[in-house]
């Protein structure tokens, strides 16, 4: 078993392209995208069906909105440290044991474990339980502080905003943790065969560990904050997040090991997790959605209660 440290390189080439070209695309005209969504608009392409048009007008406010939450976390510097950081772990800590000496004990432990026929179940759990250290949906309402009074007066629905979150936790949480799955293949000689089961599993968790996040800030967010600093460190909805999170890693692992620990099925244990994780992605939007409208509709009434009384 060869380490590579060209992977390791490679794989912070990704991070960091991805990262550039993310902001690239969805920040471009992002003034101007904005002034659509307000006005209920979108460019729509003049050729093609009305579906397409409303596809295409659909795709058109979730880039726009997720360029907002770009801009939410490019505007301040400990956003951006934080989530950056929080991605970066695995890397953080393989430099932090190389600079230590612990990294020649880990490659000796990891010989043994690569003999394990649960090895490949580990790696994709102990992937998932890093990421669920992740505070980027479970802040993001309190991110925008005194901001997310815009969002109640766009024109759009709560499931969008939603939409548009979870959109970006798996775009950035997704490709980190996928190049994080290959190159952990890699390094213990296993087959990337074993990506058609991974793949799927770790979206789908990761879009229930955002989902449930993303709910208990909408449930209780924190606005008013003097410094960035609150919004996230000091946010108690960042660690009961982390709580929800690795229920969800903990509920998702049973379902995957203990088939195949009891019966010695691994295709029965990969079945059962895919299937309890969409049960859980289908659980955690709902519950979102209700909170992010109940938020919303909350804002509205105060709205009209502070209209009544000036009168």
């Amino acid at each position: 078993m060869l380490w590579s440290w060209t992977a390791f390189a490679l794989q912070v080439l990704l991070l960091l392209v991805f990262s550039s070209l993310t902001c690239l695309i969805v920040g471009r005209g992002y003034g101007h995208s904005l002034s659509l969504v307000a006005s209920s608009q979108s460019v729509t392409r003049k050729k093609g069906r009305h579906g397409k048009r409303g596809s295409y007008r659909a795709l058109s406010q979730t880039r726009t909105l997720i360029g907002r939450e770009l801009e939410v976390i490019k505007s301040q510097s400990v956003f951006m440290i934080e989530i950056v950081g929080e991605l970066l772990i695995p890397l953080i800590l393989l430099g932090v044991y190389a600079l230590t000496g612990v990294l020649g004990e880990i490659q000796g432990v990891a010989t043994h474990v690569a003999s394990s026929p649960y090895l490949p179940y580990g790696l994709v759990l102990a992937i998932l339980l890093v990421s669920s250290i992740s505070m980027l949906s479970s802040t993001s309402v309190s991110r925008q502080g005194p901001q997310f009074a815009l969002d109640k007066v766009l024109p759009l629905k709560p499931s969008e905003f939603v939409k548009a979150k979870l959109v970006l936790h798996l775009l950035l949480v997704g490709v980190a943790d996928l190049v994080y799955l290959v190159i952990a293949l890699l390094f213990f000689s296993l087959s990337l065969v074993h990506l058609l089961w991974m793949v799927p599993l770790t979206v789908l968790a990761l879009f229930s560990i955002a989902a449930f996040g993303l709910a208990i800030d909408y449930k209780r967010p924190m606005l008013n904050w003097s410094i960035p600093q609150q919004a996230m460190k000091s946010n108690m909805n960042g660690l009961l997040g982390m709580l929800s999170s690795l229920g969800v890693v903990i509920v998702e692992g049973l379902a995957l090991l203990a088939p195949i620990i009891l019966f010695s099925s691994p295709v029965i244990g990969i079945g059962l997790s895919l299937l309890v994780a969409t049960g859980l992605c289908l659980l955690s939007w709902k519950v979102v959605v209700r909170h992010a409208s109940s938020a919303f509709s909350q804002y509205v009434r105060q709205r009209s209660k502070a209209e009544y009384k000036s009168e």
